[in-house]
């Protein structure tokens, strides 16, 4: 929702029906500004109906200059006369403001069965996503269900803050807003549950980033607030004076129990195994499973594999992989309650996180090393939790004899932080057609159109924020797959798309 002029250059996607009623012309000039009304024709697809209760000359000629057939029929109550029409073009009209690396590829058949290579958070709820529109999928692991570092035992979320709006923060409220849609029907109290999130001063989050940032974003109460003493919503006394902002609804998550759930939902067939090749067959995939020699048949492929997710895309492109995705290991903690930390209520954030305590158990994490990959618990990081864990909160009195589990992830993550999703370019024919040319600050000049691989897909990098980003990243892939409109900004999607780090590359 907001201003015409604005709004509507951010839809991503087709139509069906378009009615529009804005007041009269004369008492609303933006709204019918001939300019709006021109780029109706970028929202709609051949047979796209629209109607209106005005029928002035100016409308009708801009309407009919941008590609719809017109009738007038008689009106209701006071309106003698409205207006009924439907997009006559078949050709489907990208938005110019599109860079041209971003525009929308729309699939050339229908959609009726996808492959999903990796069961972790990702490929489960796209899986969901995609079974619940009807499409039959195919989700292949070779280790099972969210088994790698989608397995830790508890997640928490809430929204990536920063002082002024850009990429993550933008992505991460919708996509915290999402979750907790989806979350609130779809999970039990077993696997998810509000309890409200705190997040303390640190050095990164100072308390004018943090402010500027509820002010900057325009953000209810409901959503954020900023709190200079924590205590006052707390049941102990280990955070008075303490200032930071309180997430009303930020949630924990098993991820596991949530990937199961959505792993069998009817239309999904797991298949454990390892994706080995693929190969373009005509309008479908061929995707071999190496234990088996079984060969699956699908529309479209989507890579959802963590880590590994240009390997086997690579073989497509002598070898390239064309996304940045490294691994950063991260290390977790379970804690066995004590007397004191069985009263916390909310989940605690500073340069770590404490959950509240869950049958007994509290989670404490996460580290972040980006060089350290070594797959098993290691001392020192347990070590550096508990010293968090000991300084911070002194009085939950926690020490050695509390540790029960320590758990290790290595998870996905590109360069700026943001997943990656979307179709796929192959990465020669891209610097083939865009090396050497000024790629587009003027955005009206005219670019060559590169296609990307039709039914190639990628959904991942998601980092440390896979539960946040799974719920909508899935249903704006389901909607890129299937040619739906996409459910958030055009500028949003821009962010996320897997060939921005091709253009990048480019520009340098």
């Amino acid at each position: 929702m907001g201003d015409v002029s604005s709004a509507l250059c951010e839809i991503s996607g087709k139509v069906d029906a378009i009615f529009l009623d804005g007041f009269a012309p004369s008492k609303n000039p933006e709204m019918w500004d001939k300019s709006v009304l021109e780029n109706l024709k970028y929202v709609s697809k051949k047979g796209t109906t629209l109607s209106t209760f005005t029928v002035a000359r100016m409308v009708r000629d801009s309407l009919s200059f941008s590609g719809f057939k017109l009738e007038k029929r008689p009106g209701f109550g006071r309106k003698r006369e409205m207006l009924i029409g439907s997009y006559s073009d078949s050709f489907l009209e990208s938005n110019p403001k599109e860079k041209p690396w971003c525009k929308r590829a729309y699939p050339e058949l229908q959609i009726k069965t996808v492959a999903i290579v990796g069961a972790g958070i990702a490929g489960t709820t796209l899986a969901y996503s995609l079974s619940r529109r009807g499409i039959q999928v195919f989700l292949i692991d070779p280790s099972g269900i969210a088994k790698e570092t989608s397995g830790i035992p508890m997640a928490i979320s809430h929204p990536h803050l920063t002082k002024i709006p850009g990429p993550i923060s933008l992505f991460t409220l919708r996509a915290f807003r999402y979750a907790l849609s989806f979350l609130s029907s779809f999970a039990d109290q077993n696997f998810f549950e509000k309890t409200g999130l705190f997040y303390s001063v640190t050095q990164e989050m100072d308390s004018e980033r943090l402010q500027k940032g509820i002010e900057n974003h325009k953000l209810s109460e409901e959503i954020v607030f900023w709190k200079p003493i924590a205590s006052k919503f707390q049941n102990g006394d280990f955070l008075e004076n303490e200032p930071g902002v309180f997430f009303r609804n930020g949630f924990w998550t098993r991820p596991e129990s949530i990937a199961k759930k959505c792993a069998e939902q009817p239309g999904v067939e797991f298949i454990k195994g390892t994706a080995s090749r693929i190969e373009q067959d005509g309008t479908s995939w061929k995707l071999l499973i190496q234990e088996s020699g079984h060969e699956i048949v699908a529309n479209s492929i989507i890579f959802c594999n963590s880590h590994s997710i240009g390997k086997l895309i690579a073989s497509l492109f002598e070898g390239e992989e064309p996304f940045p995705i490294r691994k950063v290991r991260g290390q977790l903690i379970s804690l066995k309650e004590t007397e004191k930390s069985s009263r916390i209520s909310n989940i605690l954030c500073a340069e770590h996180y404490l959950t509240p305590s869950i049958l007994g158990e509290h989670i404490l994490g996460s580290t972040f090393d980006e060089f350290d990959l070594n797959p098993l618990p290691q001392k020192k990081d347990t070590d550096r939790l508990l010293e968090f864990v000991q300084n911070k909160y002194p009085s939950l009195n926690f020490d050695s004899s509390c540790v029960l589990i320590e758990k290790v992830g290595l998870r996905a993550q590109t360069p700026d932080r943001l997943p990656i999703l979307g179709p796929v370019f192959d990465p020669r024919e891209f610097r083939k057609i865009y090396k050497e040319i000024d790629l587009p600050k003027n955005r009206n000049k005219e670019f060559p159109n590169l296609k990307t691989i039709q039914g190639l897909y990628v959904f991942g990098g998601l980092g440390s924020r896979g539960i946040l980003s799974s719920f909508l990243g899935s249903e704006i892939m389901a909607s890129l797959i299937l040619g739906e409109p996409v459910p958030v900004e055009s500028s949003v999607l821009e962010y996320l798309h897997p060939a921005r780090f091709l253009y990048r590359k480019v520009r340098k």
